[in-house]
């Protein structure tokens, strides 16, 4: 009578089983991470807004646009600034959080001083 060696066949199945479960971590946390992105290429469509607006950032990220309507333009503006904007309230929001963790929130700086 030969033993049946069930030992190998379950190991390599919670091998696989946690390389599985590995990936599928990894891919949600990397499209959780990148939906939460600005988007800097393709298009957007914005209520209000009559004409396309054409903006093209150059290579330290600094957008210029052009549009057939100044109203247009000053949208288009104003939602590339609230883009770049919002990293930067997000930076400022947990540079203060690290001090708070640390039972610092005394020596917080203010929020014009960052």
């Amino acid at each position: 009578p030969r033993k049946k060696h069930i030992l190998p066949k379950s190991l390599i199945f919670l091998v696989l089983l946690l390389i599985l479960g590995g990936f599928g971590i990894c891919s949600w946390f990397y499209r959780t991470v990148h939906s939460s992105l600005a988007k800097l290429d393709g298009l957007i469509a914005v209520a209000g807004q009559n004409t396309p607006v054409n903006v093209v950032r150059d290579a330290q990220g600094v957008p210029h646009l052009t549009a057939a309507r100044l109203e247009d333009l000053f949208a288009a503006q104003g939602y590339i600034t609230a883009q770049d904007r919002l990293w930067q309230m997000d930076m400022s929001r947990r540079h203060c959080f690290r001090f708070i963790s640390r039972g610092d929130a005394q020596n917080c700086p203010a929020v014009d001083d960052l």
